[in-house]
């Protein structure tokens, strides 16, 4: 199972995957939902011990624990999401005005086919040829078709065709 936040220390730097599930939905917002931090601060050779919430514990080379926090936010827009409580989140976005935000709520929306939210938030990255294939999707007014459209959307052409195939759309 993949957990909803991804803490990672390589090559000097402490990454925090805001999403980690949007690999699974559209790869190219992977590294738009990411955040860097320098590990410089930790020592040579740190590894991460344990996370709670927004804090994480590493170790450093000598033994000593230290601690660093990282953004609340992500958690916050999870818990948004699986209220279903997309204004919320949406909010939440526009308060923070962080990129990787926006990404993992435009992941979250797209996996659970919520168009309206997915829509705003893929413009707010400035993904331009997605809002349109987005506003494309909703004018279908065929809920096969419509969910065919989305699982090409994700990359899912095995899904689609079968989704569109069930529904007796051979010739589309």
């Amino acid at each position: 199972m993949i957990p909803p936040t991804c803490y990672q220390l390589q090559d000097g730097r402490f990454t925090v995957w805001y999403y980690p599930r949007a690999v699974y939905i559209d790869t190219e917002l992977l590294p738009q939902s990411k955040v860097f931090k320098d590990a410089g601060e930790f020592g040579k050779n740190p590894q991460i011990v344990s996370f709670l919430g927004h804090h994480c514990t590493l170790r450093r080379s000598d033994g000593s624990l230290v601690s660093t926090a990282v953004s609340p936010y992500p958690t916050i827009l999870q818990n948004y999401v699986s209220k279903t409580s997309w204004d919320d989140a949406v909010r939440l976005c526009r308060f923070v005005k962080d990129g990787a935000l926006w990404a993992s709520l435009a992941a979250m929306a797209t996996a659970t086919k919520e168009l309206n939210t997915a829509e705003i938030a893929y413009a707010a990255i400035n993904e331009t040829e997605k809002v349109e294939y987005i506003s494309y999707i909703k004018d279908i007014s065929n809920k096969a078709a419509r969910n065919a459209e989305m699982s090409l959307f994700c990359k899912q052409t095995a899904e689609a065709e079968g989704t569109l195939l069930q529904a007796g759309l051979v010739y589309r």
